[in-house]
């Protein structure tokens, strides 16, 4: 009998949200049976096959971006003592912090109501899969476009 979860194909938005702040228990079927490092595999394994079917996100990608920027700029600092650099570091800075603890199960609760509207239905995060979740985002998306 399977234990864990191992790709969102079959994994619930609930528990993805519960995985995703640090509760990786949730990646067992039962909660109470398992082990940590177990726990750490499948949500490798959970989140790999996230990334192999949709990729990186915009926000990820930015995150990346302002990371590289603040790096360089940091260096820049250090090798021509360019006091003038501290501005543009702190702004990144900040902007990262922002970026970073930015309360993700709010915006999650926010697009389940738009979702749940636009399919003229309740979905619930405990039967909905990760992978449909995000496919009907990605239509939710093209909709809002085409209007």
């Amino acid at each position: 009998m399977l234990k864990y979860y191992d790709n969102i194909e079959d994994f619930p938005l609930y528990r993805w949200r519960k995985c995703n702040k640090g509760e990786i228990e949730f990646t067992r079927i039962d909660v109470t049976d398992g082990t940590k490092a177990d726990d750490k595999k499948h949500w490798l394994l959970i989140r790999q096959s996230h990334l192999d079917e949709f990729g990186l996100t915009n926000d990820f990608n930015h995150l990346l971006n302002l990371a590289e920027e603040l790096a360089i700029l940091q260096c820049d600092m250090v090798i021509n003592d360019d006091r003038f650099l501290l501005n543009k570091i702190k702004r990144i800075e900040e902007e990262l912090k922002r970026l970073i603890n930015r309360e993700a199960g709010s915006d999650l609760d926010t697009v389940l109501i738009h979702l749940s509207k636009w399919m003229n239905q309740m979905l619930n995060d405990k039967t909905l899969t990760v992978k449909l979740f995000y496919k009907m985002l990605k239509e939710y998306g093209k909709a809002n476009q085409k209007n």
